[in-house]
């Protein structure tokens, strides 16, 4: 990756000598160690278990989009009794998990790695265009450091090789911006196409990625005086796809617009209780800029970075673009680090903008410091990265054994108090995901569930009576399978960390 870079910037006037582009390389490249670390870890994010799950299904219905199903019926509808599985269910345009169905056909596999190699690719590719970019924009300098934090990127440690479309609405992004600034440059009409291109993309893998829109038309209107008819269709033509898409996942199925009983709420009409009512939520974002995206080194020269480049409109506009997406599209994004990812680009570019200043006025011990900034900056990101990689297995020895224990045809009712359809992922199976209430409250077993599945964070679950007089156990497991405790990230890579307690068992009918 770093020669490939070297190569095509191998024509501009270098200004940083070898030993600082050597010593930057190095830590590069410990960053792709550190994702090739994370890219085996065990499913258990919600969202990932989704897309994995659409991705499977989608090459069992020959690639119709328009007939996207989950194979469980999610938590949140557990109170509908009648509803059965595989269950339709619509989000964004599903272009990511298409492509992941594409390759999964092609050869002939339905593994989870799939769709986390896929977004490793999206990241390389992405860094490659963030890279050319900045250093055509703001110069070699920066666009070095640029690497150094987009690299190290907490959050970018843990989502750019997790099965989600992500760094899929990022590299398209990064590509837009790159192939629109060489069209600026040297009106080739291939330039615009390809713009266009990745324009239509951005949306089309995450609906939220038309707030990427706002910092590209402050960069055209920089670059251009007037709109004209080509960028246009630039700004216009990428909405159509998300716009569509929602107009018919209103009408044609359920969704998490309509299914909300106060659907008002649903990411934009809770913005006066977090924005006005709560402090936590300042909290959160700004822990989440200065800690998992930037560490407090670089937010520090973030901060100088505004001031450095408050003339430039295009950066301007993204703080912009942050506070709106932040302010209006609030719910969840305290709760999914990932909705932060599209601000990535633009605090990596300010933060390396005034590292280069800061390096610029040391005289003395100039590469001592530049490593000592380095090595303090790397292991800043794994602190805090590893918050981000704890993963639950819980879910993987569940799954796996129920696949054991049943046919293919099978449907299984699984009761957790980890809200996330792991299970179900790794066993391959069709079911109900319930929570903890349905024990409580004593709910009746869908009649064809053919197995139960127990999946408990506690070693003294005790199986209540309603369940005790028609099911038997028929495979039961108890031991250190929930997350991991924060222990330091070093016993984390060493996998000495002491993690919670799970029960996970099997039950079949009398």
């Amino acid at each position: 990756m770093m020669v490939l870079i070297s190569i095509t910037m191998g024509s501009q006037t270098s200004l940083m000598d070898l030993f600082s582009k050597w010593t930057i390389g190095v830590f590069f490249i410990l960053t792709l160690f550190v994702r090739l670390y994370a890219i085996q870890l065990p499913a258990w994010n919600t969202k990932e278990t989704f897309q994995i799950d659409l991705s499977r299904n989608l090459t069992k219905q020959h690639f119709n989009i328009f007939r996207s199903e989950l194979s469980f019926v999610p938590a949140h509808l557990s109170a509908q009794t009648h509803l059965n599985s595989p269950y339709p269910f619509v989000e964004d345009f599903p272009l990511f998990h298409l492509l992941a169905a594409l390759v999964m056909k092609s050869i002939n596999t339905e593994s989870l790695f799939v769709g986390r190699i896929l977004s490793f690719i999206f990241f390389l590719l992405g860094t490659v265009f963030l890279y050319r970019f900045t250093s055509r924009q703001y110069g070699e300098a920066i666009a070095w450091w640029v690497l150094i934090f987009w690299g190290n990127a907490p959050l970018l440690l843990a989502y750019s090789t997790q099965f989600l479309a992500e760094m899929g609405m990022m590299v398209s992004f990064l590509g837009a911006l790159y192939f629109i600034s060489q069209y600026f440059d040297t009106k080739r009409v291939g330039y615009y196409w390809a713009a266009l291109l990745c324009g239509m993309a951005m949306p089309a893998f995450r609906y939220y990625g038309a707030f990427l829109f706002i910092p590209l038309l402050f960069y055209g209107w920089n670059r251009e005086s007037k709109i004209n008819f080509r960028l246009g269709c630039f700004f216009v033509l990428p909405i159509i796809i998300p716009s569509l898409w929602l107009m018919y996942s209103l009408t044609a199925v359920e969704n998490p617009i309509t299914m909300h009983q106060n659907y008002e709420n649903w990411h934009w009409g809770a913005w006066k209780y977090y924005l006005w009512d709560s402090f936590f939520y300042y909290e959160i974002m700004f822990s989440r800029l200065s800690q998992y995206i930037l560490t407090y080194v670089g937010f520090a020269l973030f901060i100088l970075g505004i001031f450095l480049n408050y003339r430039d409109f295009f950066l301007l506009s993204s703080l912009f673009m942050m506070a709106l997406s932040m302010g209006i599209f609030t719910l969840g994004h305290h709760n999914h680090e990932y909705y932060q990812v599209k601000f990535i680009p633009f605090l990596v570019i300010l933060a390396s903008s005034g590292a280069v200043y800061v390096f610029d006025k040391l005289r003395y011990l100039k590469r001592s410091i530049l490593v000592v900034t380095l090595a303090v900056l790397f292991c800043l990101s794994l602190s805090h990265a590893y918050k981000l990689l704890r993963y639950d297995s819980s879910g993987k020895v569940l799954g796996e054994k129920l696949a054991a224990y049943s046919s293919p045809t099978d449907k299984i009712l699984l009761i957790q108090d980890v809200p996330d359809p792991a299970v179900l992922v790794y066993s391959q199976r069709q079911g109900w995901l319930k929570n903890k209430s349905f024990l409580e409250e004593k709910m009746q077993v869908p009649q064809e569930a053919n197995l139960l599945g127990i999946r408990f964070v506690s070693s003294q679950f005790a199986l209540p009576y309603f369940l005790k007089d028609k099911y038997t156990i028929l495979w039961q497991e108890s031991g250190p399978m929930g997350r991991q405790h924060k222990c330091g990230f070093v016993k984390f890579f060493l996998g000495e960390c002491v993690r919670d307690h799970s029960t996970v068992m099997i039950l079949k009918p009398f």
